[in-house]
């Protein structure tokens, strides 16, 4: 696996398929390409999942495509790591995800968050494929506690 996934620390219950996901969204999440945002939506999520970010709700194949067209606009780039993951159900679906995010603005000012995620997984013939994902931590500029 790459860079995503390269330290963390996995339930033993958790797939091999399902880790292997994982990384491969975050790799996609980070990658500056024009296919990023239709190969999340062709190679991550199910045809009507959900992809919810602190800046915007994607749901089905069509949003997700285009979720990432503008995901560069004041990014230079963007590296996701993945510090653990938990998993929140007995089959191994529901999970919870906790992780860093690194960012370089195009002004050249860095910034470095930790976030909190929840993915549910559907398993099918195509191997698991992402229903939901949903960033639950609040943005870095919000001062709201997470209540």
């Amino acid at each position: 696996m790459g860079y995503p996934t390269d330290s963390t620390i996995w339930p033993t219950c958790l797939s091999s398929d399902a880790r292997q996901l994982i990384d491969h969204f975050f790799t996609l999440a980070d990658t500056r390409s024009d296919d990023a945002g239709p190969r999340l939506a062709q190679e991550i999520f199910t045809p009507n999942g959900e992809f919810i970010s602190p800046q915007a709700t994607f749901v089905g194949s069509a949003e997700i495509s285009e979720s990432r067209k503008n995901a560069w606009t004041v990014i230079k780039s963007r590296q996701h790591t993945v510090s653990k993951v938990y998993v929140n159900d007995a089959r191994g679906t529901d999970l919870i995800i906790i992780g860093r995010l690194r960012t370089e603005s195009v002004d050249g000012k860095e910034a470095s968050m930790d976030f909190v995620a929840r993915m549910l997984l559907n398993t099918g013939d195509q191997g698991p494929r992402v229903s939901l994902y949903r960033v639950i931590s609040p943005p870095a500029q919000d001062p709201r506690p997470i209540v």
